[in-house]
């Protein structure tokens, strides 16, 4: 690792720090997604995923289960593996979906192709 990606790395860790800090709310969610997509932009696979992880509790905390969404699926994405925690997140997401109306049909058959493909199991059936 170079210096320069290190100091990043160390740069992305501290804001990851300080918006752990912050209380619940709209102002922390924010700077979890900030940190995250920055985290994300550098190359830095294991802050982003702390971020995202971090603001999936966040959203089950505040009893957003509908938020899950992105946060899960950028998850999925920036993990190298299948762990317990993305599993859990995962159905989490599902049980979200199945209790929101704020979801479309589209997003949901998405995010459900999706979440059966990354826990490695067959893909469902095309939609007509």
């Amino acid at each position: 690792m170079t210096g320069r990606r290190r100091t990043r790395r160390a740069a992305n860790c501290d804001a990851l720090a300080d918006a752990r800090d912050m209380p619940d709310g709209e102002l922390r969610v924010g700077e979890l997604e900030r940190v995250a997509a920055l985290a994300e932009a550098d190359g830095d696979r294991h802050t982003a995923l702390d971020a995202w992880c971090e603001l999936v509790e966040t959203h089950l905390r505040g009893g957003e289960r509908w938020r899950l969404f992105e946060p899960v699926q950028r998850c999925l994405r920036a993990a190298e593996t299948d762990d317990d925690t993305l599993r859990r997140y995962r159905r989490y997401a599902v049980e979200a979906l199945l209790g929101t109306p704020r979801i479309g049909l589209d997003q949901a058959h998405g995010l459900l192709d999706g979440l059966v493909g990354a826990g490695g199991e067959t893909p469902s059936p095309r939609r007509p």
